[in-house]
């Protein structure tokens, strides 16, 4: 589904053996958003993508006017755990936080400003450029 300016939503569903699959894809301008899902442990691994000024890679990484990276998963009782660190503004925790120009947080979800989301969703993921 898309809102109101074209950007894309993330869609999930749980398969035979419960395992949830998300899939999150791309906004106005064509870019592509990745896959997340739970492994047999119930662990949530996501991979998303989400583009425009700020975006993720497929490990979760936020990329654009500010750089933030984190490797953000759940494990099987829905904690988040992420590793991850920022370069241009430099501000990132061990949790993979950094600040509003392009970070992933702990729990791996993204905003409208292109940050990563953990569970494969990307949302909003082109905001206009980061000031």
């Amino acid at each position: 589904m898309r809102d109101a300016h074209g950007y894309g939503y993330g869609y999930g569903y749980a398969d035979r053996y419960g395992y949830a699959h998300g899939y999150g894809y791309a906004d106005r301008y064509g870019y592509a958003h990745g896959y997340g899902y739970a492994d047999r442990y119930g662990y949530a691994h996501g991979y998303g993508y989400a583009h425009g000024y700020g975006y993720a890679d497929r490990y979760g990484y936020a990329h654009g006017y500010g750089y933030a990276h984190g490797y953000g998963y759940a494990d099987r009782y829905g904690y988040a755990h992420g590793y991850g660190y920022a370069d241009r503004y430099g501000y990132a925790d061990r949790y993979g936080y950094a600040d509003r120009y392009g970070y992933a947080d702990r729990y791996g979800y993204a905003d409208r400003y292109g940050y990563a989301h953990g569970y494969g969703y990307a949302d909003n993921a082109v905001a206009g450029p980061v000031a």
